[in-house]
């Protein structure tokens, strides 16, 4: 049974989100794919579309875009964040995390329908992940992972408590997982929010971005029958 391979990564960069623009695509694709939080890319398969990088542009509270060979960049796909950070994607959106109005906001894949507060109420948000039923993101201020679902209702703000300057998430189809930048850990708990383990990795020095390969878990059922 193949196994989920993390990778905590210990600088922050630049936020990238790679996936492929496809609306022919279910969104059952996301769960089986890397979703993007801060440095690392991602990638979702689909058909008949070419594969896009996205990235936040902190200083100029915007999103860019760029088709994969680096062709066709724009610096502003998206305007009118504030300071925007981690990013995450599915097949049919992308998200980020607003650390400067502490909101995650949403777009479509081609920039249009901008939502900018799109969750509310977030506390320092850092890092933002996505499966094919939550967005997950860090409250650094709070020290806790919030999560919603995929429209934005039923917001939880402390669906994870007790971490220690949380900076990036990242989920699969078991697990939730987040940077803990002050303890100099990794943590993880169930998609239920529960087992939590916040020292689940030690000996990391300040780590900042988080990603997972996923799998198909670890000899438990995922809660939402995946």
């Amino acid at each position: 049974m193949q196994r989920s391979r993390l990778v905590a990564a210990t600088t922050a960069a630049a936020s990238l989100a790679l996936l492929l623009a496809s609306t022919g695509q279910s969104a059952s694709a996301v769960a089986r794919a890397p979703l993007a939080v801060d440095s690392t890319p991602s990638a979702v398969p689909g058909r008949g579309a070419a594969l896009q990088v996205f990235w936040s542009n902190f200083t100029s509270g915007t999103i860019g875009r760029a088709d994969v060979d680096g062709t066709n960049v724009t610096q502003t796909l998206v305007t009118g964040a504030s300071n925007p950070a981690g990013m995450a994607a599915d097949t049919s959106a992308i998200y980020w995390a607003d650390n400067g109005s502490h909101t995650i906001g949403r777009a479509d894949l081609n920039g249009k329908d901008v939502e900018q507060a799109f969750i509310t109420g977030a506390a320092g948000p850092r890092g933002v992940a996505v499966d094919k039923h939550h967005v997950y993101w860090t409250n650094s201020s709070t020290n806790t992972i919030g999560r919603a679902d995929l429209d934005g209702r039923n917001v939880v703000q402390n669906f994870i408590v007790g971490a220690s300057g949380p900076a990036n998430v990242a989920v699969d189809a078991q697990h939730v997982y987040w940077a803990n930048a002050v303890s100099g850990t990794i943590g993880r708990a169930g998609l239920d929010g529960q087992d939590v383990d916040q020292a689940f990795i030690t000996g990391a020095a300040g780590p900042r971005g988080v990603a997972v390969v996923p799998g198909k878990g670890h000899g438990r059922k995922d809660p939402h029958g995946r």
